[in-house]
């Protein structure tokens, strides 16, 4: 799609499936970026105040891309049986009231956990927004399956360089917000 196509599109209140893409997946990228950048603050031990705000900017990132993927139907529920390594479980129970010691005594043990995300496709590509468990209520009659992926992982390079700039994104993330458009498959 050229630049004018998308100026074109967001002037006349159409959006397309490689609009959304497009623009989730640079959110996306671009949380993820944040998400990394928070972890190595919180290795550097940074202040409070500079995590607060990476995590704040990466938040509303991951909130924008599920406000835009809402314009789509989801196509399933993905399950992830999330496995985490004892190093990560550590980190989880560090300063609780449990005993460290007595939940590992186990050298093998790894802690699991559901998580359950909306998957949606467009322009070839799927994507996920979480949902919490009690949430699966509001799709029980949809007809939308709920799949068992195991673990999910992301694909692709974490490179910023390629991404839509914001100011479409924006653009697309204000149309959906409004709700005035049509929806071009």
């Amino acid at each position: 799609m050229t630049e004018q196509n998308f100026i074109d599109n967001i002037n006349n209140k159409i959006l397309t499936e490689e609009m959304i893409a497009l623009t989730v997946h640079s959110y996306s990228k671009r949380a993820k970026n944040y998400r990394a950048i928070e972890y190595d603050l919180k290795e550097k031990e940074a202040t409070e105040e500079e995590i607060e705000l990476i995590v704040k900017q990466k938040k509303a990132l991951y909130k924008r891309k599920a406000i835009v993927l809402s314009a789509l139907q989801p196509i399933a529920i993905h399950m992830e049986n999330h496995v985490q390594a004892k190093d990560e479980m550590f980190k989880i129970f560090e300063g609780k009231e449990n005993n460290t010691e007595t939940i590992f005594e186990d050298e093998n043990y790894y802690g699991c956990s559901i998580r359950y995300y909306l998957a949606y496709k467009a322009n070839g590509h799927t994507f996920h927004t979480p949902i919490k468990d009690y949430e699966l209520d509001k799709y029980k009659y949809r007809d939308i399956p709920i799949i068992n992926v195991g673990n999910l992982y992301s694909k692709g390079e974490d490179d910023l360089d390629n991404l839509l700039p914001l100011k479409y994104c924006e653009m697309v993330y204000n149309m959906v917000k409004s709700k005035k458009y049509n929806l071009k498959r």
